[in-house]
This record gives structure tokens, sequence and C-alpha cells, in this order.
């Protein structure tokens, strides 16, 4: 809402005062969320005095087996940063179902804040941008394990429409069932369980409105969450989501959140930057640069988790961006620490918080 601070206060009230009562805990809190908790960027919520940012230090896991877990000591490729996608044409007549896909995706815009977002860090991180055209669904798959994935693009999150087989677009082929409730049931006779849940989020790439003519499912300019397992990302370091929604999907009790942040993490990303709600183009923008200007000192590199705070920090004391729909959007899942540099192999290590 437009004054999110009672919310947040009662969310502080009914779940931290109590962990803080019983345990005396540190500025370190390992958050391992379930459910709608899973939802929640704990540092916008609020104690009565101000909001947590800077005073704690969430470090968001999907398991506590999370804390054993050792940096690959496979070599990474370059950085890869894939923004400001062109969507293609929409052609009269084409995707039809109102339902849901077609309807998200003709609403679209393209995102120039992205695109300067990708031309400053292209120069931070010595790289050449995919931009406009160049940002697909293919050039992304070609790649194996870049050190640092940037994805600055719209996320869709499907609530009412079925989205099916490896690309979202597949769900449009369905033979015309009458009612949503059909269209579920024929699904569901050949695409159980987990796949079908993956496959209700996605990203949005280059193409992706040049209908399914134009490409096969794996390169339609929508990667679902569940083609996102299928990438070859062991050894990739950090992969930040600078879109929309990109960390929602189901909420599965005792089991987290299906969709875009499991699937990264899964194909063996060590670290998620994701965000939990529709982002501000050019506030995002802001705090991205932010972040990896931080992450990538020279003198003094930023912690992965650490930066981030840092980061949420300055774009909040900036005028007009004082409000956490501008700077909490965003968390930090996974490992810690200092990016390693390229051939650093890391050896065993445990996060760096205590």
């Amino acid at each position: 809402g437009s004054t999110p601070e009672a919310a947040a206060k009662e969310v502080y009230k009914r779940l931290l005062a109590p962990v803080r009562r019983a345990t005396g805990t540190g500025p370190t809190l390992f958050v391992v969320p379930d459910g709608a908790l899973s939802l929640i960027p704990f540092d916008a919520l609020h104690d009565g005095i101000d909001y947590l940012l800077g005073r704690y230090r969430f470090h968001y896991l999907t398991s506590g087996r999370d804390l054993l877990r050792e940096p690959s000591r496979r070599a990474p490729e370059l950085p890869l940063i894939l923004a400001n996608p062109d969507f293609g044409r929409h052609e009269a007549g084409e995707m039809s179902d109102e339902h849901g896909l077609s309807l998200q995706l003709t609403a679209l815009q393209r995102l120039p804040g992205s695109q300067k977002e990708a031309e400053q860090l292209g120069l931070l991180l010595g790289v050449e941008p995919l931009v406009g055209a160049s940002a697909t669904e293919e050039a992304l798959r070609r790649r194996r394990a870049p050190r640092i994935l940037h994805l600055a693009t719209h996320g869709l999150l499907l609530q009412d429409a079925v989205v099916v087989g490896q690309g979202i677009r597949s769900s449009l082929l369905l033979a015309n069932p009458t009612s949503m409730a059909q269209k579920e049931d024929q699904v569901a006779e050949w695409m159980p369980g987990t796949s079908r849940v993956m496959n209700r989020s996605a990203l949005v790439l280059a193409g992706a409105l040049n209908g399914p003519r134009d490409a096969g499912p794996t390169e339609d300019g929508l990667l679902t969450a569940d083609e996102v397992r299928s990438l070859d990302l062991e050894g990739s370091q950090l992969v930040v989501l600078a879109t929309c929604e990109s960390g929602l999907g189901k909420i599965s009790a005792g089991q987290g959140v299906y969709g875009l942040r499991r699937a990264f993490l899964l194909a063996g990303a060590e670290t998620l930057v994701t965000s939990l709600w529709r982002v501000h183009d050019e506030a995002t923008g802001e705090l991205m640069i932010l972040y990896y200007q931080r992450l990538l000192d020279g003198k003094n590199p930023g912690d992965r988790l650490e930066a981030m705070i840092n980061a949420m920090q300055e774009l909040r004391s900036r005028p007009g961006r004082s409000h956490p729909y501008y700077w909490a959007p965003f968390i930090v899942v996974g490992q810690d620490g200092p990016l390693r540099a390229t051939g650093d192999s890391g050896g065993p290590r445990r996060p760096s918080g205590r």
C-alpha cells in the first residue's frame, strides 16, 4: 500500500519480535521461509522505530543444507547481460488466448531503464550486453556457466491460465476447451506434477510476440522456470533477475516457492538476486548499478549480500526513493561472500555470516 508501516509493524510483531525475545539473536538472521513468508522482504519490516534495513543481515536460504554447500570448482565463463529485449510484433488474429498469456504479452512495454542499466553494467563487467533483438533465449542457452548472469526484462506469473510443454506458448495450441478447468484436465494427462507448476512463471526475451510460427518451443522468447532447470549454470557465482515478480511462483507448504527462484538455484547458481513484486524500471536500474559498484569494487570487493544491503540503503536515501516499493523488492538467496576471481576455485567455506 501507499503507507506500508502499519502492516510492516504487524508482521514484525507477530513474526520477528517473538524470535528476538526467545533467542536474543544477533545481527545476522538465517531465513528459510515457508509458504507466504517466501514473499516477504524482511528488510521492509518495521519495529516501531524504523525499517529493519541495515540493522540486520537477512541471509535467505532454501534449506539449512545451503550452509554446507561448497563453491563450484568449475572455471566460469565471462559474464552475460541480457536486457531490454525487442519482443517482436503481435499480428492480428494471433495468440487469441484472452485468459492470460496473450493479454499479458501484448501489454508489455519496452524497458529503456534496463537498456541504460545494461550499458553501465557492461562497462563495469567488461562485456558487451545483449539488448534488443539480440537478447534471445538462444543466446542464453548457448552459454555455459557465466560468472555473472544478469537478466533485465519482464517476468510473467500466470495464476489462472495453463502453460505447458517446453515453452509457455504451447498452451495456445490446445483444442479450444470450453473452460479453464477442462484445459487443466487436458494438460494434467501428459504433464503431471512439478513441470506443470514450473511452467507458470517465465522470463520474456526477444521475439516473444512473434508467435509460435517463428520458433520451436525452446526458442520462443519465453524462458519458463521448467526450462531454466536445464541451463548449465554450475560455476555461475551470481544470477540477477532484474525483473518483475521473478521470486514468485506456486507456494507449496514445506517446499517453498516453485518458480524461477527455485529453478535457477537447481540449475547451479550459487547466489540469486530476485524480486518479489512489480519493480520500477528506473529505480531498479539505479539499485543495480549501486549493487554492482559495491560488489566489484577493486579495492574492497563487496559481499554478495552486504553489497545489496548497502545499495538499498543508498537508494532509500535518494529523493523520491524512500518508499519500500523502490528499495525493498529484491532479496539475495544462497551463498554470500565476495565473488571469487576467475580461476579461484575457492575451496570449502561456510557463509561469512555469524
